[in-house]
């Protein structure tokens, strides 16, 4: 699952974090990627969950501002050398165009999601390589994407991954 590049709760966030502790070049590394979003993305927050991790959420809208989701994105310890979980934390429950939720239906390259995670959020597949050159605002700017392309998904019914590939 690809996507071409165009440029609150504490109980949960540990659920979703592995357990070992953030090291100083990840810290660092979290902390140059938290001055580049509140640059670009000033109404993201930043939490730091003591030494497992750290979240960033925020509101992300469609393009005429009509649906609105909040995004979470999850460094575990190995951040920046691992990818960050990428997931839809509200509204809690995606449906799609026929009814069924989206959080069941598991990996899918048509929606361009991975397998729910652990608190049953929708996780959005954001690259299929990652290291540390990429920083957040990428998944971020990918995420802005996916979310207009699901609001078109629950209009015309076309999947999510036609908006990204278009048959010529």
């Amino acid at each position: 699952c690809t996507m071409h590049s165009s440029i609150r709760n504490r109980h949960n966030f540990n659920s979703l974090m592995e357990v070992s502790t953030m090291n100083d070049y990840t810290k660092a590394y979290i902390d140059f990627n938290r001055k580049l979003i509140k640059e670009e993305f000033p109404w993201f927050d930043y939490h730091e969950f003591s030494e497992y991790g750290a979240m960033f959420t925020g509101e992300i809208w469609d393009s005429d501002r009509s649906k609105k989701a909040i995004l979470r994105i999850v460094c575990d310890n190995g951040f920046p050398d691992s990818k960050p979980n990428l997931s839809i934390a509200e509204p809690k429950i995606l449906h799609r165009f026929e009814g069924c939720p989206l959080n069941l239906l598991g990996l899918s390259h048509d929606f361009h999601c991975l397998e729910a995670n652990e608190v049953g959020e929708v996780r959005i597949c954001h690259t299929a390589s990652w290291d540390a050159s990429i920083t957040l605002l990428e998944p971020i700017s990918k995420a802005y994407l996916w979310w207009n392309a699901y609001v078109l998904h629950l209009q015309t019914g076309k999947s999510i991954d036609s908006y990204f590939n278009p048959e010529d």
